[in-house]
């Protein structure tokens, strides 16, 4: 998966990838990005780009471990085309039940796609086979390459213990003495309950043996053969995904709290007329007055001014001598004013606006940034709760 050197803008997209994704699935993704949505993408794309690391790793131990296993079952007595083999099969199903079902389900899934519907039907489907067999269009290769991983694993499980003490360091020649069948298997099982993660593209960027895992592959290849453990070393990418975490440092402008604050202007006196902040406003080029009321911060928005404006006029009594007092007490309803320090986080500001267990009247709704995170300090813009949601919490 290739990485763009351009930034992404979610601005415009993320709706849209909310939507799509859905935000069960996002879910430990936008916790792990403190619900700053673009970060949360940065470990979404990590998350990809691991999984895909781990997939020529993963890839180099199936096949070498279904090769080991079928040498395994030649060494102790079985048939090249065991797979076919009606009595072999029959004598696995006295130790161990489910290789028979496993086979033919693997048999069935290959005829289907060498059949016509006819044939499949008549041939396959309409009759009742202990064994199905190759119909003289398949082979033992055929067979092994269709097998699961699930499937390598159960034949190396605990029934089988007698059959693998006398072809385990053969199979494996560079296995330890401590690595018995019991540890070998413990191992690739845990390798494939993860493949079938990384398979269904479940998150594995929370998880702290991503690196024991890794090398867990590694030594199972290298028991069968060094070569093939040294080919995989050199050409993995995992370690170098791996080191390459996400960072904010990363994130577009865009993104960042400088480009979501709203202008502000200080109101020095809150019985100064409304006409004189008009102007200064349009000066400022501002879309936001703050000012200091009994010790805390209140603020009204010049869509607060135009509602008040728009409702006097219906009743004839619009005036812009009216102080901003007044117009701040008509929308103070509307607005819990906070004061915030000027280098708050986009999570930061998600956790005061969307706090758990906090009554939703007790939570702001507008956040002032000042020069030392104080009501008495120099106003230096505006955090709305909506411009934080649209970057931090579910749509």
């Amino acid at each position: 998966m290739a990485e763009s050197q351009h930034a992404f803008d979610y601005g415009s997209a993320e709706v849209g990838i909310r939507r799509a994704l859905t935000e069960p699935r996002l879910g430990k993704y936008l916790k792990q990005g403190g619900f700053e949505f673009p970060y949360t993408m940065q470990w979404y794309l990590w998350n990809a780009r691991l999984a895909k690391a781990f997939q020529f790793p993963l890839h180099a131990l199936e096949v070498t471990l279904r090769n080991a296993v079928h040498e395994h079952i030649v060494l102790t007595g079985g048939p090249e085309d065991w797979p076919f083999d009606t009595t072999w099969i029959s004598a696995q199903e006295a130790v161990g039940s489910g290789i028979r079902e496993a086979l033919n389900r693997s048999k069935r899934q290959l005829l289907k796609r060498k059949m016509t519907d006819r044939e499949y039907t008549a041939s396959v489907e309409e009759v009742s086979h202990l064994d199905v067999p190759a119909f003289g269009k398949l082979n033992r290769h055929d067979v092994l390459a269709n097998m699961s991983l699930e499937f390598w694993v159960r034949l190396l499980d605990y029934p089988y213990e007698r059959a693998w003490q006398l072809s385990l360091r053969r199979v494996f020649p560079n296995a330890d003495l401590s690595d018995t069948r019991r540890h070998l298997c413990n191992i690739v099982r845990r390798i494939k309950d993860f493949r079938n993660r990384v398979a269904h593209h479940e998150p594995i960027f929370h998880r702290t043996d991503l690196q024991e895992l890794h090398a867990d592959m590694i030594k199972v290849i290298g028991m069968r053969c060094g070569l093939t453990k040294s080919w995989v070393q050199h050409h993995s990418t995992f370690h170098a995904i791996h080191s390459d975490r996400p960072s904010r440092d990363g994130l577009s402008a865009l993104d960042s709290v400088p480009s979501i604050v709203r202008a502000v202007v200080r109101v020095a006196d809150p019985a100064a007329r409304l006409k004189e902040l008009l102007p200064e406003l349009a000066a400022a080029e501002a879309s936001w007055a703050v000012v200091e009321v009994d010790g805390g911060l209140s603020a009204v928005g010049s869509d607060d001014i135009l509602k008040w404006l728009a409702t006097g006029s219906q009743l004839g009594i619009a005036d812009l001598e009216q102080t901003i007092a007044k117009v701040i007490a008509n929308a103070a309803s509307a607005h819990r004013v906070e004061p915030v320090s000027p280098d708050i986080t986009l999570s930061e500001a998600g956790a005061k606006f969307f706090a758990r267990n906090v009554p939703s009247k007790k939570k702001p709704t507008l956040l002032v940034l000042t020069s030392d995170g104080t009501p008495a300090g120099q106003p230096l813009g505006v955090l709305l709760k909506n411009d934080v949601r649209i970057r931090t919490r579910p749509a």
